[in-house]
């Protein structure tokens, strides 16, 4: 007896709405994806807007018993341990639209006058915007002419909220609208030629260090147009420090300043990590003032403990296990002390690594020896092909649009 089973719908998910309905545990979710994978559903979608506990915007989340960024990253891990690959999200374009504006106002470059992408790769999960080219008005006629109710948000009215002002400013005034429109299709240009050019530059002027580091060549570095050179070193300090966020304005502007005209004479700190000027000699990094190459290592704080310990986060730059998990695996960093006691042999064998990167070496403990244990940063150095909206929709007999069909380009590429 031979049995086939395949599903008829490639595309089976369920969508939460978080910002009307309570806010799930993470006991909840588990629950709910217990029954996605008993049902061989493929997709969970969020709808979240005051529930997500961004940083430096607390007075929207402060009340909300918000999901924080870690409950995110474990979501993702859970998914994907069940199959479920693919994480959905509601933003439409009125939504891109003051995502734009907030971000010119912040000083933002190409990247974030560019809105958000279509799709975003993470390392366990896809994330999909499929409504981003459509107005709210078109959504709202779409869910009547279905006789669909929906409930609106009240803190979308609420002025107190930076996001609610930008609406009604943009609502007032359809030049300013237009002009950040505008603004987002230049950008939505530049960007993915953007993306080749930092491509090229990383592959050919940057050394990724498995023990938890970056080397850039310094003079290639200098010669980047200083968009590309911000850009440049913003992506070589996400990656090795494995935040979500980008440095601080201020000291990636001092930063960038700093590499302008080669490596600066000094270390420099910024997002978490330390930037140094090194000597590359015969494959081995000196740490020497008035070298020619940049290292990015993370900074050495106190040990850092973490119950599930490759999974991303803090430490982010190490999977452990061959299936993924870590059997609840302790991670730190190595510190000067740490260093110290090591054996001989062992010191002997690390020697040619930089100083600095000694005491940001990851320890691990509470794992079967033997088990694996791989680099694996969070965020690479290349980025998945950006798309700034879906330019292609099917739709019914009256021109209402449906789901995106197989046409709409996303990437299979899983980033570089």
């Amino acid at each position: 007896l031979r049995l086939q089973d395949a599903p008829d719908f490639p595309v089976r998910g369920l969508m939460l709405d978080v910002s009307r309905d309570r806010v799930p545990t993470r006991e909840t979710l588990t629950r709910v994806l217990e029954l996605l994978s008993l049902c061989r559903l493929n997709q969970l979608q969020l709808y979240t807007e005051h529930t997500f506990a961004y940083r430096d915007h607390e007075t929207v989340w402060r009340d909300a018993s918000p999901i924080t960024p870690e409950d995110v990253r474990w979501l993702d891990s859970e998914c994907q341990s069940r199959g479920i690959l693919h994480l959905l999200l509601a933003h439409h374009h009125d939504d891109q639209i003051e995502t734009v504006l907030h971000r010119i106002r912040a000083g933002s470059g190409t990247r974030g006058q560019a809105g958000m992408g279509v799709v975003a790769e993470t390392p366990s999960a896809r994330l999909l915007r499929p409504l981003l080219s459509l107005p709210r008005a078109r959504l709202d006629a779409t869910l009547r002419r279905c006789g669909q109710d929906w409930i609106d948000d009240p803190s979308n009215a609420d002025m107190r909220y930076a996001r609610a002002r930008l609406r009604r400013e943009l609502g007032a005034d359809r030049a300013l609208a237009d002009e950040v429109r505008a603004s987002l299709r230049l950008a939505a240009r530049a960007r993915p030629a953007e993306d080749v050019r930092l491509a090229a530059f990383f592959a050919s002027a940057a050394i990724v260090l498995p023990q938890g580091g970056v080397l850039v060549d310094g003079r290639a570095l200098a010669a980047l147009a200083e968009s590309d050179r911000r850009e440049a070193l913003c992506r070589a300090v996400q990656m090795v420090s494995g935040s979500p966020h980008p440095p601080r304005q201020r000291r990636l502007a001092g930063l960038v300043g700093a590499c302008r005209s080669g490596v600066p004479g000094r270390g420099m700190t910024a997002g978490g990590c330390r930037v140094l000027p090194v000597r590359w000699q015969g494959g081995r990094a000196v740490s020497a003032a008035g070298g020619t190459w940049l290292l990015v290592v993370r900074e050495a704080v106190a040990p850092e403990r973490r119950a599930r310990g490759g999974s991303g986060g803090d430490r982010g730059m190490i999977a452990l296990g061959r299936g993924g998990s870590d059997q609840g695996a302790d991670i730190g960093m190595l510190g000067a002390d740490g260093w110290r006691r090591l054996g001989r042999a062992t010191r002997a064998a690390l020697a040619g690594l930089p100083a600095a990167i000694r005491p940001v070496l990851p320890v691990v403990s509470g794992f079967p020896p033997g088990d694996g244990v791989r680099f694996r940063p969070p965020r690479p150095l290349g980025e998945t092909p950006f798309f700034s909206e879906i330019g292609v929709f099917r739709a019914d007999a009256e021109g209402f649009p449906l789901f995106p069909g197989p046409e709409v380009p996303f990437s299979k590429n899983r980033g570089v």
